[in-house]
């Protein structure tokens, strides 16, 4: 949602879409048939929409009752290969300005920096080694991991709810390390 222009942008099937407070929408762009997705993240400024897509094989099969899937997603996506990508559009044109291809990686909660559009946090979604693969930065040209192990922090920690602080100063998130550690105050 884009509230400092009144613009709301939700996926609808394969197509984004766009709806302002008079109730005209638009259809901005349409994602390829073989990929999925579930979330969208608005530049501070209003001019790009990032929604990042997923190989659909990641999620195929039947779900348990909790509307989950009843397999380890990160476990196919590691052994089929499967992608994902992070795919920037321009909310005036509807045309597509970036697709990154991350591999073996099953990418949500994108978000761009509130201080810089270049800059984009996003996360590898119930990957196995979540201490260390759960959180990264797309800056234009290479994905910067932000967590690895070491300095008491080990691939068994559990870590999430990424955020940037609101003036982009910070990244912030919560989790825990991994059971038995102990730690002592110095």
């Amino acid at each position: 949602m884009d509230a400092q222009r009144g613009i709301i942008y939700y996926i609808q099937g394969r197509q984004i879409c766009a709806v302002d407070t008079n109730g005209t929408s638009r259809v901005l762009a349409e994602l390829p048939a073989d990929q999925m997705t579930a979330f969208t993240h608005v530049s501070a400024d209003g001019a790009r929409l990032c929604v990042p897509t997923t190989d659909a094989r990641a999620l195929d099969g039947d779900t348990s009752l909790k509307g989950r899937p009843a397999y380890d997603i990160d476990a196919r996506v590691q052994k089929e290969n499967l992608s994902s990508y992070i795919r920037v559009f321009d909310t005036a044109s509807g045309r597509e300005i970036l697709c990154e291809r991350v591999p073996k990686a099953w990418i949500t909660h994108v978000q761009f920096s509130p201080r810089d559009s270049s800059l984009i946090l996003y996360n590898h979604e119930w990957c196995s080694d979540c201490g260390i693969r759960r959180m990264w930065l797309w800056n234009g040209r290479q994905h910067i991991r932000l967590r690895n192990e070491g300095d008491g922090r080990s691939s068994a920690d559990w870590t999430c709810h990424e955020m940037w602080e609101r003036d982009g100063s910070a990244i912030i998130y919560h989790g825990s390390y991994a059971k038995g550690r102990v730690t002592s105050a110095a």
